[in-house]
């Protein structure tokens, strides 16, 4: 037997990724973006945080390697199953990508009204200081900084240079 995969590198899996070298598609393992605090108790330790279409690129290309070499198995995971999973993933990204869309008027009516709202309080505040006073305990209270807690700067002094 010539072609058998045994012989040409000793393993199942190296004639898989042979052969998947031969067919030209890049080999992209999922790539770790960042990392993230769990919220469980302990969560000191750390979890990576993998970007979801990234993992479903490696699962086409890994789902290509497969269905080219139907003789590949795995103890605990059939193609059909990595197939399905694959399905469920596409799927849910496609529906988290139509509620982003949906949200989009959502975020700009928010940062409109925030907007509006800042430009208010600001209007408030000098009001405030304007009625009651820049060195009101009321100006303060509103979140403005009274005179007398403002930091003073005072002439430099100059050194004075050594002759040569």
């Amino acid at each position: 037997m010539k072609n058998d995969p045994k012989k040409k590198s000793g393993t199942i899996l190296g004639s898989v990724v042979g052969d998947f070298l031969k067919l030209n598609v890049p080999l992209r393992p999922p790539r770790v973006s960042r990392v993230r605090r769990t919220s469980l108790p302990n969560s000191a330790r750390m979890i990576p945080y993998i970007k979801p279409p990234v993992v479903l690129r490696a699962a086409d290309d890994i789902l290509k390697v497969w269905q080219a070499n139907p003789d590949f198995r795995l103890k605990d995971l059939t193609l059909a199953q990595l197939e399905q999973e694959e399905r469920r993933l596409a799927e849910v990204l496609r529906k988290v990508e139509e509620h982003e869309l949906s949200l989009v008027a959502l975020f700009n009516e928010r940062a409109d009204l925030a907007l509006k709202l800042h430009k208010d309080l600001i209007r408030v505040r000098s009001g405030i200081r304007g009625y009651f006073g820049e060195n009101s305990s009321e100006y303060e209270q509103a979140g403005g900084t009274r005179t007398v807690e403002r930091k003073r700067s005072g002439p430099k002094i100059k050194k004075p240079t050594a002759p040569a």
